[in-house]
């Protein structure tokens, strides 16, 4: 971008597709992607804020640090995602998932009704975990995906599972 004339500050992400004729660019977005953002996040040693600041005033001089671990996410989605998602179902289980070790439960598509936590879009939570080997990171997740439900829960069970036994 620099050698363009056209400098840029902040996040370019850059999906990708891993195909059998190599990766393949999906999309270029200049924010953090959802989901893939939670898990950059929980594998992120160093500051945000501090990143963010210094890129803002022109000069990122704090370096990023991130940890060895690995980290998987999975989405959980609602019934009739992608086109019509159902609204307003309870979430159950958010408590019992975010006390495993080593697991964060992100809401997208959530909101509060009275004292519970309801479906309010497709996408409604992404259990991401950490651990020292994928294999654990996954198996962890997937613990985790498990605590939660509501009516017409879904959420894909290949998630890292290439080149581990299921």
């Amino acid at each position: 971008m620099r050698s363009r004339g056209a400098e840029f500050r902040g996040v370019l992400f850059c999906g990708v597709m891993l195909t059998q004729q190599g990766p393949k660019v999906l999309e270029y977005n200049v924010r953090f992607g959802d989901p893939e953002c939670e898990i950059l996040m929980r594998r992120m040693k160093s500051d945000l804020y501090v990143h963010l600041a210094e890129s803002a005033a022109g000069a990122l001089r704090t370096p990023v640090e991130f940890s060895a671990d690995s980290a998987i996410s999975v989405v959980l989605a609602a019934d009739g995602y992608p086109a019509t998602p159902a609204l307003g179902d309870v979430v159950e289980g958010l408590s019992q998932a975010n006390a495993i070790d080593d697991v964060v439960v992100f809401h997208g598509g959530t909101r509060r009704s009275n004292d519970a936590v309801v479906t309010n879009g497709g996408r409604v939570v992404v259990v991401t975990a950490t651990a020292a080997t994928l294999a654990g990171a996954r198996d962890v997740a997937y613990r985790g995906a498990g605590a939660i439900s509501w009516p017409g829960m879904h959420y894909r069970r290949d998630i890292a599972s290439q080149g581990l036994s299921a």
